[in-house]
């Protein structure tokens, strides 16, 4: 091994300690089994992750004919009637700031 000079925050002060903690024997994995094993058989369940409102999903492909006009007319979209067709409302990039 060879001597580096490093600044003072970085100095040895005496040998590596042996590693710690140390690994687990087998008794100790085998408490760690029986440990996990009572707290499912306690009945523990996991929490689930709570579900979005209904409401919240209102991407395009599930709006109605008359709900996306309403998003049109939201996004400043409204076309005269005689020019109006489905595929004419500007993409959301192009769409006026409400």
């Amino acid at each position: 091994m060879r001597e580096v000079d490093l600044p003072p925050e970085f100095h040895v002060r005496g040998p590596p300690t042996p590693e710690w903690p140390p690994p687990p024997t087998e008794s100790d994995e085998e408490r760690f089994r029986e440990d996990l094993e009572q707290y499912y058989n306690d009945g523990y369940v996991s929490t689930p992750c709570p579900s979005p409102p209904s409401g919240l999903c209102d991407s395009e492909e599930n709006l109605e004919d008359e709900d996306e006009e309403d998003d049109n007319r939201r996004h400043g979209d409204v076309l005269p009637k005689d020019n109006q067709s489905k595929d004419t409302a500007s993409p959301p990039s192009k769409r006026k700031k409400v």
